[in-house]
This record gives C-alpha cells, structure tokens and sequence, in this order.
C-alpha cells in the first residue's frame, strides 16, 4: 500500500462531502472504490487489504489508521471527531490519475444522498457480503472475483498473477498514473 496514496484517495472522498464524512459510509465508499477497480481494470485502486465486518466490507489499513483516531502521519490532514472524520488540510491528488480521481467521485455520487445505514440494503446484496457478529474476515481478491465475475479460472488465475506482479514490482504506478 501506498501511504500516500490512500491518504488522497481517502481525502477525496471527505472533500467531495464538504470537507466531513461519517467513518462508517467512509470506509464503506473505500471498500466500493477498491472493488470496482479490482473488477472494472483488473488490479485494485490501493492494494489494500479487504475484510467483511458487521458494518460492512471495508479497506483494512485504511480503518485501522481511522480507528486510532489519525494520531499518525495523517493528523495532520485529518482528524476524527467521534463518528466522522474531518478533512483538515488538503494532501493534494498529486498520487491519483484522472481515471481514479473519476472513481471515486462516481462511486460518491451514486451514494451521495445515503448514510451508512442506506447503503446497508445495497451492501447486503453484492455478491461476497455474509454477516458478521464480531471480529472481521479477509476478503481475498480471488474470492471477489470469483463471486462477481463471469469468466473462467484461468483468466482469474491470470488477473491474480498480475496483481501479484504489479505489486511486487511497484509498476502500477508507472502503468496507470499517465500525469507523471
């Protein structure tokens, strides 16, 4: 994961919300970000890892930093005020190529009007939702893909060998950021 990166993607979203957003529908924006990068292009928009909890599939790293309340190196750009985040100082897009920065602000557009608990109907219903009391549980990549697509093993086999390789050998920014 690129630090960086997942800070600005997080920061877009709060922006596109004036500035505050509520954690929950946050990090369950993220989750949808994440998701449809992974099924639309073939690799994920931050290569973090994904868990199903009882509120909803989310971006690990990304609430993990929310839940210590940003007391890190993002505090100076966010800071958490009990159930929302607030964006306090703008970290730039400079990470995020056109097409992701489009994502995102499609992905907060078709929920825009929802809080948390609305868009629990629409969660509830992809593919790789199942409930949970407590705790949390991984979401692997070839599972969502597996469960969300309509192609053969091999193709999944193939797109998870890519995202393998993207990752180890740090090209997906060279890839897909066109502006740099």
């Amino acid at each position: 994961m690129n630090p960086i990166k997942a800070l600005q993607t997080t920061a877009v979203l709060i922006r596109l919300n004036h500035g505050k957003e509520n954690i929950s529908k946050l990090l369950t924006l993220l989750y949808l970000a994440e998701r449809e990068a992974l099924l639309h292009w073939g690799f994920p928009l931050l290569f973090e890892d994904l868990y199903l909890t009882k509120r909803g599939p989310i971006v690990g790293g990304i609430s993990d930093r929310l839940s210590a309340g940003c007391h890190d190196d993002w505090n100076e750009y966010l800071r958490t005020d009990n159930e929302d985040v607030i964006l306090i100082k703008n970290p730039g897009t400079d990470e995020l190529s056109m097409a992701e920065w489009s994502l995102l602000r499609r992905i907060y557009k078709q929920h825009e009007n929802m809080d948390s608990r609305a868009m629990m109907p629409f969660i509830r219903n992809l593919p790789e939702y199942k409930t949970m009391q407590r705790g949390r549980e991984a979401i692997d990549y070839a599972e969502l893909l597996n469960k969300n697509l309509d192609t053969t093993k091999y193709n999944i086999d193939a797109m998870l060998k890519n995202i393998d390789a993207l990752k180890a050998e740090d090209i997906y920014e060279t890839f897909f950021n066109f502006e740099n």
